[in-house]
């Protein structure tokens, strides 16, 4: 493989020219014109083709080929789903993949970065270490391809896990590697021999630290992107090696940088709260003349060190950025920038000293260098204008090209007073003023401040409650004074934020380690910037402890009656009582004690006698006792009554003979002559009346 890589790649010559070899005799053409002027340029998305569709995922460094001005891409994955290894895209100018592309390695490996040789138009692609769940994969390498496609040599390098670097080349075809695992950044040959350590020791604070992107200008000068410093490095090379020069930027969370060797602007991708991840310009001295992009980005995926990396056409001048969290290549042109344009809106939340001021912006694509409010009083503004104008600036520096509000506080203004005001904003391309505003601060009244009912008191702890009219003042303090007696020992903050209003703020405070039984006095305290005004003081008195209960023994427990017993202490406030009793600890029966336990500090006697129970049976029975305080429950006990007493025994009695049986009487059987007849409740035989004999008729 270095042999295949000898063949595509030269060496350095002796000399150190600078895009002069072969293959680039049209390149250098272009690089001998004259740099326009940077007075009002900037750059905008571009008219055509804003944005290149990409076909993988993470897309990280970019590179052009200045002789075929083909766009490379370096991915970190073609596709995250199915867990694919790194490519590289090669892009005709038009954005359209190339026959060839991608570019793979033979092995699984994630791209980072992708550089070109200017001699050979071969292809450099950086490959890093991902870190996983799982475990680490891939390894810190170099991988050279032809632009056909053909992979050729693959040399090491060292760099920490997954820490992605953007590389570049040199007009010699070295190529530049930022390695954090070294602090350093590593120069190669073609054959991939290290030819140099740049390890900067008279950067300010030393060494480099984490350097993650470099990029070479057409005069070989060196930037070098430092995350962990939070800088961009200027070195040069006035001998034999690179040395400090100067920091370009500082403390702008910078992740990227670029350059346009036509005219050695450099560009480096910044992330801010403000606008998202976007891009600043600097010519060739250092000064800053555009800063582009803003909110337009994708965020990055995995943080500042997936941030889009930088590539410029010498030849159009577009501006190529990756941008990783849409999966798309964005292309800037070179064009006239124009001014923000500026809103003055109304003032809000206007009171006795304060107010806030509000306009909208509109960057128009190119971030703003400033924005703040000028404001002053009505007689000076009659006299000076703004001449003499306190300035406060921008809440935010937007970016983008949509109309955006901003706005601005002020404070210690004087009360009852007309105040003029304006927005002031300004780019690269120049600073525009909004039209004039007025506002009348409120008259100084004091706080109107109300006490009200405490709520929610118990033993330890109360809600002190209030409400407070401010009438436009601005609050310092708010608070509940309480105590038991005056002056009110305790203090307690508002819940409630009490801002420059005119209406009624509620206000509550939950106060705590109080004494049970115990009359409380407070008030709610209030001081604005017209004085301290105390409401009327109010009372509440926390409630008493809840009685004490025992549950005594039961006693002439019998089959069907019981007697159960206890006491209760009413801890000083009026209390009642009752026994609940039953087949189980659900009891379901409740009796009233017998006696008022009263209000007293001392325990009473309670007894109460059960009747109509069934014999044989457990029952669980307990005291229970309450007051303004509470319930208090004494412990279940029980008892079980007796069971009932047996049958009385009958002695047994000895067997008695049998009676004889009846004769049974014989039947009464009449002679001739005779029939029965019953007389006198008995049967005899009676002898048969003679018949008459019958009467003939005549």
């Amino acid at each position: 493989m270095k042999d295949v890589a000898a063949a595509l790649f030269g060496r350095k010559a002796a000399s150190g020219a600078r895009w002069a070899a072969s293959g680039a005799t049209a390149l250098a053409a272009v690089l001998l014109l004259a740099p326009a002027a940077q007075a009002a340029l900037g750059y905008e998305p571009a008219a055509s083709n804003p944005t290149i569709e990409l076909h993988g995922e993470v897309a990280h460094g970019v590179a052009i080929d200045q002789v075929s001005q083909r766009i490379y891409v370096a991915e970190l994955t073609a596709s995250t789903a199915a867990k694919a290894p790194g490519q590289v895209e090669q892009l005709e100018s038009n954005g359209m993949p190339t026959a060839a592309s991608p570019f793979k390695a033979a092995s699984a490996a994630s791209f980072s970065g992708v550089a070109v040789n200017p001699l050979t138009q071969g292809i450099y692609a950086s490959e890093f270490i991902i870190v996983t769940p799982f475990g680490n994969f891939g390894s810190s390498a170099i991988h050279l391809f032809s632009s056909a496609g053909a992979l050729g040599l693959k040399f090491g390098v060292n760099n920490t896990a997954g820490t992605p670097t953007q590389i570049a080349t040199d007009s010699s075809g070295e190529v530049y590697y930022p390695s954090d695992a070294n602090n350093s950044v590593q120069v190669f040959n073609t054959s991939g021999a290290l030819q140099e350590t740049i390890t900067c020791a008279a950067c300010p604070g030393g060494s480099f630290e984490t350097p993650v992107s470099v990029a070479i200008d057409a005069d070989d000068n060196l930037y070098v992107v430092d995350v962990g410093l939070d800088m961009v490095i200027k070195l040069t090379q006035p001998g034999l090696g690179y040395s400090f020069d100067s920091v370009l930027q500082s403390g702008r969370v910078a992740g990227a940088v670029g350059v346009d060797p036509s005219d050695n602007t450099v560009f480096v991708g910044v992330l801010s709260e403000d606008q998202g991840y976007h891009v600043i310009a600097y010519d060739s001295s250092g000064a800053q003349f555009d800063d582009f992009g803003g909110n337009l980005f994708g965020s990055p995926p995995f943080g500042l060190l997936t941030a889009g990396q930088i590539a410029v056409n010498v030849t159009t001048d577009k501006v190529y950025i990756s941008d990783p969290g849409a999966e798309v290549l964005r292309v800037f042109e070179k064009v006239t920038s124009n001014p923000p344009t500026a809103t003055t809106d109304p003032a809000t939340s206007v009171g006795q000293i304060v107010a806030r001021l509000n306009a909208t912006v509109n960057p128009r694509f190119h971030g703003l260098t400033d924005c703040h409010f000028e404001y002053t009083d009505q007689v000076d503004f009659e006299a000076n204008a703004y001449a003499n104008a306190s300035d406060v600036p921008c809440s935010s520096l937007p970016g983008g090209s949509d109309p955006t509000p901003v706005i601005a506080q002020l404070s210690a203004l004087e009360p009852d007073t007309t105040y003029r005001f304006r927005l002031v904003a300004a780019n690269n391309a120049g600073s525009v003023n909004g039209s004039d505003r007025a506002f009348t601060t409120l008259p100084l009244v004091p706080a109107t401040v109300t006490t009200e009912a405490a709520e929610k008191v118990t033993q330890a702890t109360a809600t002190l409650k209030g409400k407070v009219n401010p009438h436009g003042g601005t609050a310092t303090a708010c608070h509940f004074d309480y105590g038991p007696s005056a002056p009110l020992a305790f203090s307690a903050p508002c819940d409630e934020v009490v801002g420059p209003v005119t209406n009624d703020v509620a206000q509550s405070r939950q106060v705590s380690g109080l004494t049970a039984s115990t009359t409380y006095h407070y008030q709610l305290v209030v001081t604005t910037n017209a004085g301290t005004v105390k409401g009327d003081e109010e009372e509440f008195t926390t409630l008493p402890p809840p009685p004490s209960v025992t549950t005594g023994a039961a006693s002439a427990v019998g089959q069907s009656v019981a007697t159960i017993a206890g006491t209760i202490d009413p801890n000083g406030a009026a209390s009642t009582c009752q026994f609940e009793y039953g087949p189980s600890t659900a009891y379901g029966t409740v009796v009233p004690c017998p006696l008022d336990p009263g209000d007293g500090d001392s325990a009473v006697a309670q007894q109460v006698t059960l009747s109509g129970l069934s014999s044989s049976t457990t029952y669980h029975y307990r005291l229970v006792g309450s007051n303004p305080g509470g319930t208090t429950k004494g412990l279940d006990s029980s008892f079980t009554t007796s069971s009932p007493p047996p049958p009385a025994s009958v002695p047994e009695q000895p067997a008695q003979p049998a009676p004889p049986a009846a004769t049974p009487p014989k039947a009464l059987k009449c002679k001739k002559g005779f029939r029965k007849k019953k007389v006198r409740g008995k049967v005899k035989c009676v002898k048969k009346a003679k018949k008459k004999p019958k009467r003939r008729r005549r």
